[in-house]
């Protein structure tokens, strides 16, 4: 949101994979789901205007925000997230980039699938896989 304050959460994909779902008493599931097909990129660390204003430097590695398009609202909005570790940072934007590709019909290769993960960064790096 760009307006909101950091609120603990419970976020998951929908059944079918075509949204993120998330819980709150403050609001209908109308307004607590964005449609993969609505987000528009993904950035990494604490870069958006509510991680801004409410940083939480322990976990910026985890951090990382979803710009969507609201069709209610005619105007992009984020959904600012933070990961408990970097396994979960990693298979959240893995699986988001993937739903993405796949809604879209696109084809991506393991280095634009992967190119976040450090872990991953470093095993190229250190010559223990190939990036193509």
């Amino acid at each position: 949101s760009y307006n909101g304050y950091p609120h603990i959460r419970h976020f998951q994909l929908s059944g079918d994979f075509k949204r993120i779902l998330w819980y709150t008493k403050s609001k209908q599931l109308s307004e607590s789901q964005i449609s993969i097909e609505q987000i528009k990129k993904i950035e990494y660390g604490q870069e958006s205007d509510v991680f801004r204003k409410y940083p939480l430097p322990m976990l910026s590695e985890y951090s990382f925000s979803v710009y969507y398009f609201c069709n209610k609202m005619n105007i992009t909005r984020t959904l600012d997230l933070t990961c408990k570790d970097q396994r979960e940072f990693d298979l959240w934007i893995i699986g988001i980039k993937a739903l993405q590709a796949y809604f879209n019909k696109e084809y991506l290769c393991k280095d634009d699938l992967l190119n976040h993960s450090k872990s991953y960064c470093e095993q190229v790096k250190n010559g223990k896989i190939g990036h193509s």
